[in-house]
């Protein structure tokens, strides 16, 4: 974990909470199958106005034509209300040149 000390209200601490905690369950369940080691990032950092989530693995990756950032799984739409609620972004997509997958999440710093 890679995570810089901000203070954040509570409501938007529950919803940073629940992204990292669907990201990282989503990762371990289906990066890593049969019993294959890996290593999952968790980055939070802000970057001038904005604050930036990430959630890395090097698992097995999801297939470049098909990000699932539009997802219709109950994790992926929990996420997505998220983020909505923290009035951000949200990105998923294969780790570039690498194995795994990257998901990124910014959202206004306030």
């Amino acid at each position: 974990m890679e995570i810089e000390d901000h203070d954040v209200l509570h409501d938007r601490a529950v919803s940073i909470g629940l992204i990292v905690n669907e990201c990282l369950t989503n990762a371990l369940k289906y990066a890593f199958p049969d019993d294959r080691a890996g290593t999952v990032v968790i980055r939070f950092a802000r970057e001038g106005d904005t604050f930036v989530l990430l959630v890395k693995d090097d698992g097995i990756g999801i297939a470049f034509e098909q990000p699932r950032s539009s997802g219709t799984g109950l994790a992926q739409r929990l996420i997505r209300s998220m983020v909505a609620q923290l009035e951000g972004t949200y990105d998923i997509r294969p780790d570039a040149g690498d194995p795994g997958t990257i998901v990124t999440v910014r959202f206004p710093a306030r």
